[in-house]
């Protein structure tokens, strides 16, 4: 019996079959578009982040310059000085600090955008501004501080106590910078596209899981030492290990690994990500074995010493750290990847 053909049944499967695959190829391009936007305010934190750390420099020394006007001896932590920098540390015009500054990446966030509702934009750019406003404080500190150094008759108790108060603005403004900081991590974290990591080759997938695990634990670590809780870290370490010799295992194979991407900046990338986490693992292991701090640093405890300066240095981009590096890598695999966040340094007044 000859088979009855429905053209207008086939008509609808191909119609729908044809609208099914631009619905999917459109939701892979606004989901592109969206994680895109809120990889900004990612970039706009990492490198405020950045900024907060030449300023800290600042006060740490101007910290060390009023206690020599007491009764303790200073020494030089960093070269540089107000003059050395540009008015504004965040804005930086002559690209001497940034890529793109801080304050730049800050007018793309707040440029109109449909890419995010109305309400998840408002939300996001309110904890930007925050911080942000934290940002243009702190470097009007630098100044306010430099000028009292300058103008006040140090030798006078009285003109002491305005300056550690003015260094103890520094110290909040850093606290409020960190609480903003965990405020957007949390919102972009609920905002962010669900991703799995399946729908890549195998070796591709097995990349991005490593590098969240060394990302993950490096992490962890340097939370532990902010807070100051230091009980677990000697585990923590041994987990850390594990997951850098898991990334050292999966980049073994060249010729597998290199089919992730064709930039040739890939092998630099992991390279450092490997030598940073390293590093990161032997000045955590001198913490948990108590091994004595530099001597320019012994007026702080451990923790600030290891968080501000040895361990995060690994991390941050400031260091160079590897999340600028992992960073780079999401980037070449797809635009639809969150990027990391680094993590922001703390200040603390150093009295006689």
């Amino acid at each position: 019996m000859q088979r009855i053909i429905n053209h207008s049944i086939i008509k609808v499967w191909i119609t729908s079959a044809i609208f099914l695959g631009f619905s999917i190829v459109t939701s892979a391009q606004s989901n592109d578009l969206r994680v895109k936007k809120l990889n900004e305010y990612v970039q706009f934190t990492n490198e405020a982040i950045h900024g907060n750390l030449i300023v800290l420099r600042l006060l740490e020394s101007f910290n060390r310059t009023l206690n020599k006007y007491v009764d303790q001896p200073s020494q030089q932590l960093n070269f540089y000085g107000n003059k050395d920098l540009p008015m504004d540390v965040y804005q930086d015009d002559n690209e001497e600090f940034y890529v793109i500054s801080p304050n730049k990446w800050y007018a793309k966030l707040s440029t109109p955008s449909n890419v995010l509702n109305k309400a998840e934009q408002d939300t996001l750019l309110a904890i930007a501004k925050e911080l942000k406003n934290i940002t243009v404080q702190i470097n009007q500190l630098r100044f306010e501080i430099e000028t009292l150094l300058k103008d006040l008759d140090l030798r006078k108790f009285e003109n002491q106590n305005l300056v550690y108060d003015k260094l103890e603005e520094g110290v909040q403004l850093y606290k409020d910078f960190h609480s903003f900081y965990l405020a957007l991590k949390k919102e972009i974290a609920n905002l962010t596209p669900s991703h799995d990591y399946t729908v890549y080759p195998e070796t591709t997938k097995m990349l991005l899981i490593r590098l969240d695990e060394v990302y993950n634990q490096a992490h962890d670590i340097l939370h532990k030492l902010y807070i100051k809780e230091d009980t677990e870290i000697a585990s923590m370490i041994k987990s850390q290990q594990t997951a850098v010799d898991k990334l050292k295992e999966t980049c073994s194979n060249r010729r597998e690994i290199y089919k992730v991407s064709s930039s040739s900046r890939l092998g630099v990338y992991l390279g450092n990500i490997l030598s940073k986490s390293q590093e990161a693992i032997n000045d955590a292991t001198a913490f948990t074995q108590s091994v004595p701090i530099p001597n320019e640093y012994m007026m702080y405890d451990k923790y600030y010493y290891y968080y501000n300066l040895s361990i995060i240095n690994k991390f941050n981009k400031a260091g160079p750290g590897m999340v600028f590096d992992i960073n780079h890598i999401r980037s070449l695999v797809s635009e639809s990847l969150l990027f990391k966040f680094e993590m922001p340094h703390y200040f603390k007044v150093v009295y006689p």
